[in-house]
């Protein structure tokens, strides 16, 4: 979740294997999750504007990898991947 001061607009885009696409238009949500079981790195993109057109966008890379385990538990900067019977699950937040 991205802190809000300001009439802001995001839309999240996701980068994986080189095929580039928007997982959520622009929009007031700031929030965006997702659940995948593609292993390797994802990219995502966050762009971020104003009111008066002013923008910026955030870059994240993710790297999924097969565990085997059970279960875990990895706590990245702000964002959380929980792996539970070998299924991956994903929350990523700003």
């Amino acid at each position: 979740t991205m802190e809000e001061k300001g009439n802001y607009q995001y839309q999240f885009s996701e980068s994986f294997k080189g095929i580039e696409k928007i997982v959520q238009k622009y929009g007031e949500d700031n929030e965006y999750s997702f659940v995948t079981e593609n292993l390797g790195e994802h990219t995502f993109y966050v762009d971020v504007k104003d009111e008066h057109g002013n923008s910026t966008t955030l870059v994240y890379h993710l790297e999924v990898k097969k565990r085997p385990v059970n279960w875990a538990e990895i706590w990245l900067i702000k964002n959380i991947i929980i792996i539970e019977n070998n299924e991956i699950k994903g929350n990523l937040s700003w």
